[in-house]
């Protein structure tokens, strides 16, 4: 499930998310706000489509880790079925 478990670059400081579920979507992107801010976090770009949120995600790498098991947890009455992270070059990748 968590992709950046084996990640060759754990110390980018952008990521791209990708998270797959059965969720209202604006909710989910409300939640991933929300979770960016309180770990002070810069989201570049967030995208919904059903099912799916699209995040690319700017911080400290640490930060970053916390972020992602916050989405793949999720708020309540959200089940996430999948999520991949990668490292990001710049905040273009998404």
């Amino acid at each position: 499930m968590f992709a950046s478990d084996n990640d060759p670059f754990p110390d980018a400081h952008s990521r791209r998310y990708r998270i797959r579920g059965r969720f209202d979507c604006a909710l989910f992107a409300a939640f991933t706000r929300q979770r960016a801010a309180l770990l002070a976090l810069r989201i570049v770009s967030l995208r919904t489509a059903p099912g799916l949120v699209e995040a690319l995600v700017a911080g400290e790498p640490a930060l970053l880790g916390m972020f992602e098991m916050a989405c793949a947890l999720g708020p309540g009455n959200c089940i996430v079925d999948d999520m991949t992270s990668e490292a990001c070059e710049s905040d273009r990748c998404l």
